[in-house]
């Protein structure tokens, strides 16, 4: 390709192959798109996800822990197994959230009530 500037009288010329476009990734576009949200927006949307899979999860808990397995018919006894899959789970959520919505500014909370905190 060439370019011509008409009030320099300057020409360059651009080989296709130097030419390199990527796709931005789905990560790239929520984040752009979370920036534009308000922080009471952000404080919204991270509301009605865990509370999304707080709820999600008692529903499978429940279905899980009252039926009847095998050909004895035992219940199900390792809900703390459950427990730590809902803990695994609303985890990786907050980590999602954390990339999608964070501005890349450092957070202000002191260190060691992260730390209290568990995260």
């Amino acid at each position: 390709a060439v370019v011509s500037t008409q009030s320099t009288g300057t020409t360059i010329e651009i080989d296709a192959k130097d030419l390199k476009y990527t796709t931005p990734s789905v990560l790239q576009i929520a984040k752009r798109g979370a920036m534009n949200l308000g922080k009471t927006t952000k404080l919204a949307l991270c509301f009605v996800g865990i509370f999304a899979c707080y709820f999600y999860y008692g529903v499978i808990q429940e279905k899980i822990t009252r039926g009847s397995y095998g050909l004895d018919k035992e219940r199900y006894l390792y809900t703390v197994f459950l427990v730590f899959c809902q803990c695994v789970i609303n985890a990786a959520f907050a980590k999602g959230m954390l990339l999608v919505t964070s501005d890349g500014t450092p957070s202000k909370t002191p260190k060691k009530l992260s730390f209290l905190c568990g995260c």
